[in-house]
């Protein structure tokens, strides 16, 4: 895959499987994953994604879409 949306389950769990799968399906290592719903009314997709930021190199480069609800990660 070269590029994938996670956009689903906004449980802190299901966030953190469908992060870490994505990151295993990118062609060689390399493209984007955007994430939607990072803010405020969806807690869980933003503490999932703030515990990988925190916590597990490959997604140390995480940037969030200034005034949007988008994180991205482009490797």
């Amino acid at each position: 895959m070269d590029f994938i949306l996670i956009d689903a389950s906004h449980a802190d769990d299901a966030v953190l499987n469908d992060s870490r799968r994505a990151i295993e399906m990118l062609r060689d290592g390399h493209g984007v994953i955007l994430w939607d719903d990072y803010d405020q009314w969806f807690e869980g997709t933003t503490r999932a994604v703030e515990l990988l930021y925190r916590t597990e190199p490959a997604f140390r480069e995480m940037k969030n879409i200034r005034g949007t609800s988008l994180v991205y990660l482009r490797r």
